[in-house]
């Protein structure tokens, strides 16, 4: 490499760290901090309760329960939940510190994703194959997100570039690290496997001499999947197969329930009640899914990226980055419904698409003089970085087919909208600071998110899933030892009765809403019928599942 190549790597390696580090110490709120919280909660309990005790499974529960009560999180491997207590260990429990893990790993794929380009296509490729994944807003968002798209996708490309390396010196060391990458990979994520299947495939049909050095990686694959089944019955015993099973049957279907999770447009209209009443089931295409899980690549710049991607593949590249791309489809395919509620899972085509872009650009940069195709490859590289870099990441939530026609329309709009429920970590946060007993906290808001139950340590428990009679009989028979009544100050609401006549342990603000504590062991035992409407005087939600006060005040 030259002195200029080197300087362009440095440029494009501290280009991602920035835009990668723009938030790393940002509270959990928005679809980000949804996954940040629950890895964060099962990494804080490997250390409070000891693995012994955790038995190095994920366990969710933020308020203290002894080993019996655990509630486990078997639907992925162990690997990333591990990683971030290791972390924590290291530099205390912070955003920052869990955040650290994932955008290691999102640059450590930019550097091999140089080293794969530079292997198939010399300095060039490589150099233009992580400049323009660097730059997308997907890689920027997913990249920093403390969920399992950035390990995982690191430790397929690490594989990937050993066995090329292994294949190219006859080096046992490196077939050694590839076996060894792979095996560390199906501890973050399932894409990992679709690899081990893919590799020997890859060398019957194309390249019959790699077939010995493959055939491990499914025979690997096997015994990792077996260990997972056998650690998770470890934990959860009999339970294991159901779960595991109703987990697949639930992501691979095209059977979407909308509920105050995920329609907060059903929510809005009912006032903030009604989680069953408005539950309601919808089956979605392919297509639906594959739209929506794509939406972060609908914008000018992605749109641009995507093009070149379709002209790399069109220009017939090297095998690996058709295999690349095909891992990346494949788990937008599997799952169908897992791929339209997480848009973050088409994380992993940007690992085919930036190697496919890097082709398409250097097809058109040959076919003109070289002076121009020079200024026009750095043009082109800086106004990819530097739209994204100084623009702010918004994230645009559709529903199904309508993500097409929203995007189109928007085209001109270069970034995306982060989706924020900053009202969640407030509440919890506020929880946590008032005298309240210990055990979970029934509330008349809808679904928060597990945000709330982090940072308030109290397990939230929302008043549309305990339909009951006798309210306070209900209340107490749920678990919950504190009643979270929630309403916009000079209104009135249906909850209000029911309390009447109770101590308050205290009460907090939430921009233009109150929120009073109760404990229920001190509120008279009454009939009351549970709010169902719109003019119950519950706190009114927007699209954005927040209630309808201005979330900057």
């Amino acid at each position: 490499m030259s002195r200029i190549e080197r300087l362009l790597l440095v440029f494009v390696i501290v280009v991602g760290v920035l835009l990668l580090f723009r938030d790393v110490s940002k509270p959990w709120d928005g679809i980000g901090g949804w996954n940040g919280t629950w890895v964060s909660t099962a990494a804080r309990n490997h250390l409070e309760y000891g693995l012994g005790a955790t038995k190095g499974i994920a366990v969710r529960n933020d308020e203290a329960l002894p080993p019996g009560e655990f509630r486990y999180y078997v639907h992925h491997p162990a690997g990333l939940p591990l990683a971030v207590a290791a972390t924590y260990a290291i530099l205390g429990e912070s955003e920052r510190s869990a955040r650290l893990f994932a955008i290691t790993c999102a640059i450590l794929t930019l550097f091999l994703l140089f080293l794969i380009g530079k292997d198939l296509g010399g300095v060039s490729l490589g150099l233009l194959a992580a400049a323009l994944v660097a730059c997308q807003p997907l890689f920027v968002l997913a990249g920093a997100m403390v969920n399992h798209e950035a390990p995982t996708g690191l430790f397929i490309l690490l594989t990937v570039y050993s066995i090329i390396r292994w294949r190219r010196d006859r080096s046992r060391i490196w077939g050694a690290v590839s076996l060894l990458s792979f095996l560390i990979g199906t501890q973050f994520g399932w894409p990992v496997y679709y690899l081990g299947i893919l590799l020997p495939l890859y060398a019957f049909w194309v390249d019959p001499t790699l077939i010995r050095k493959t055939i491990a990686f499914p025979l690997l694959a096997a015994l990792a999947f077996a260990l997972f089944i056998g650690h998770t019955y470890w934990a959860i015993g009999d339970l294991t197969i159901p779960a595991l099973k109703q987990s697949f049957a639930m992501r691979s279907s095209g059977v979407v329930e909308l509920d105050a999770a995920h329609d907060w447009d059903r929510i809005a209209r009912s006032g903030g009640y009604g989680i069953d009443a408005t539950s309601s089931e919808t089956r979605v295409t392919y297509v639906d899914s594959f739209i929506r899980s794509t939406t972060q690549l609908l914008n000018l710049t992605s749109l641009s990226f995507l093009l070149l991607a379709l002209i790399g593949l069109a220009s017939r590249p090297r095998g690996v980055v058709y295999g690349l791309t095909a891992i990346g489809l494949l788990h937008l395919v599997i799952f169908r419904q897992g791929a339209y509620e997480h848009w973050y899972w088409s994380y992993y085509m940007l690992l085919g698409l930036g190697l496919a872009a890097a082709c398409g650009l250097r097809f058109f940069m040959r076919r003109i003089s070289e002076p121009f195709a020079r200024r026009l490859l750095f043009f082109f590289v800086g106004v990819l970085i530097v739209i994204p870099a100084f623009g702010k990441l918004r994230f645009m939530k559709t529903e199904g087919r309508q993500n097409l026609f929203v995007h189109a329309r928007g085209l001109q709009k270069i970034v995306i909208e982060n989706e924020s429920w900053p009202r969640a970590v407030l509440f919890g946060r506020a929880l946590d600071a008032s005298r309240i007993p210990e055990g979970p906290v029934l509330t008349n808001l809808p679904f928060l998110g597990p945000q709330a139950e982090h940072y308030g340590r109290h397990r939230i428990l929302h008043q549309d899933r305990w339909r009951y009679d006798d309210l306070a009989a209900g209340a107490r028979e749920s678990g919950a030892k504190t009643i979270a009544l929630v309403t916009r100050l000079g209104t009135s609401n249906d909850w209000a009765e029911f309390v009447d006549g109770a101590p308050s342990l205290g009460s907090f603000g939430l921009g233009r809403s109150q929120v009073r504590l109760f404990a229920i062991d001190e509120i008279p035992a009454r009939t009351i019928a549970p709010p169902d409407g719109p003019d119950s005087g519950a706190p009114e939600v927007d699209s954005a599942g927040e209630t309808v006060d201005d979330l900057s005040r």
